[in-house]
Formats: C-alpha cells, sequence, structure tokens
C-alpha cells in the first residue's frame, strides 16, 4: 500500500531529467522478463525506481541527481481507488482521522497520512472486506484493525 523507502515516482524522475517517460515501462518489463525484484515497482497506474538499486542503469542512474520528493506516508489515490474499491469523493472523509491530504507529484495524485497511520500498517498485509467478515476477523483476533471504507466496505490489516 505503501510506497517503499528509497523509491521515486518515474514521471517525477522523467520530468525533472527531461527523459522519456516511456524508458521506464521499458525497464520495468525488462526486469519483470529477467524475473528482478526490487529495482522497478508497478503501484496502481504510476511506477516507481528504487534509487538504491546498483541494477539502474547508468542513464537512470544520471537522472537520479535531483532531489526527489520523498514518498514517505503516501499512498497512489489511483491505487485506494482501485485495489480498496473506495470513492474519490470519500477519501478525505475517510483518512481524515489520520490527517489525510492530498498531495500531487509530478501530475499524479497521492494520499498523505500522519505517522501513526503510517507506522501502524507499515509492514502489514492490507487489503479490504465487508463489514460482517471484518468484525468477525476482530472478533477472533485475525486481525489487529480496520478503517471504515464505506457502510460495507472495511479496510483491514494484520500481520503475515
Amino acid at each position: 500500500m505503501f510506497i517503499p523507502k528509497g523509491y521515486a515516482l518515474s514521471n517525477e524522475i522523467a520530468q525533472k531529467a527531461g527523459i522519456s517517460i516511456a524508458n521506464f515501462s521499458m525497464l520495468r518489463k525488462d526486469f519483470e522478463d529477467r524475473n528482478i525484484d526490487g529495482v522497478v515497482k508497478k503501484i496502481g497506474n504510476c511506477t516507481f525506481v528504487n534509487t538504491e538499486s546498483p541494477m539502474l542503469p547508468k542513464y537512470i542512474k544520471k537522472a537520479l541527481d535531483f532531489k526527489y520528493t520523498p514518498l514517505d506516508n503516501l499512498i497512489l489515490i489511483s491505487y485506494l481507488i482501485s485495489e480498496f474499491k473506495i470513492k474519490r469523493e470519500d477519501i478525505l472523509k475517510v483518512f481524515k482521522p489520520y490527517d489525510g491530504k492530498i498531495v500531487t507529484i509530478a501530475g499524479k495524485k497521492f494520499l498523505k497520512v500522519n505517522d501513526e497511520f503510517y507506522n501502524k500498517l507499515k509492514g502489514k498485509v492490507v487489503t479490504n472486506i465487508k463489514k460482517k467478515d471484518a468484525l468477525q476477523c476482530l472478533e477472533d483476533g485475525d486481525i489487529e484493525g480496520y478503517l471504515e471504507l464505506s457502510s460495507n466496505n472495511y479496510l483491514v490489516w494484520y500481520e503475515f
């Protein structure tokens, strides 16, 4: 759900370094074809690059000389909508207790949450389930917590 530390948004890299965004799709495909993980990630409709990976090609390493926006505590809005079935108009209302606010990086929208929520979910399995199932799982001790996304759609998290 959260972007791993050390990753940068490919759109921001392309914008600041003046290179084509298409390079990142090809790079991601190349690493996927060679079954290499941890260099380029696709989350939602965006590609993220591990700025610390020694496996990056030289032209990408040169592009990393710029400062990039830290992605800590950020969740891609399109990912929330597609993966967790939350309506765009409900996002700020649902995440208000966690100081949720929208930030834009290189034209892509993210939800920024506070450290409390980030730390609560960091390293956890996060999914969404129906209200009845969420409440039963909580009662049975199968989940650590939940957040109501809508009347019958709950975000839940637990240790793997």
